[in-house]
């Protein structure tokens, strides 16, 4: 078969959960422009002066490069109930919310990028940055 190999990184993230995990296009075989997030303005310390601005602009590179994922839950959904009861066991309680469940995220896209917990974020934006600046 020609082409280039391992066009494909599969990142397990065991500390989510089992199952998750993220397939992306190796970023050390995409063409740079794919790796530039669009230009935002910058303060003169370079900064953005827009940080949501940024953000989203580093959610699009991020969902160029995923293919799909697996065990991947809106981390946005922070919601405890109403009502909790006033002492007890925090262990049982923990289980308890544990239990209750998470909103598995969609397809990837730049809207379900930023929904990704941190961990899920950091490890993608640490093989760009192995791309980018490979030892």
């Amino acid at each position: 078969m020609s082409g280039y190999a391992n066009r494909f990184i599969l990142l397990r993230i065991p500390e989510l959960g089992d199952d998750a995990s993220i397939l992306i296009r190796n970023p050390r075989l995409v063409p740079p422009e794919v790796l530039e997030p669009e230009p935002i303005e910058v303060n003169a310390a370079g900064e953005p002066v827009d940080r949501e601005a940024a953000r989203r602009a580093m959610h699009a590179v991020f969902a160029a490069l995923i293919v799909d994922w697996r065990g991947m839950y809106d981390s946005t959904d922070v919601a405890v109930p109403d009502g909790l009861p006033a002492g007890g066991d925090l262990a049982d309680l923990m289980a308890s919310l544990e239990a209750s469940g998470q909103q598995p995220l969609g397809s990837p896209s730049p809207e379900t990028v930023a929904k990704l917990p941190i961990a899920a974020v950091n490890l993608l934006a640490e093989e760009i940055g192995n791309a980018a600046n490979p030892r």
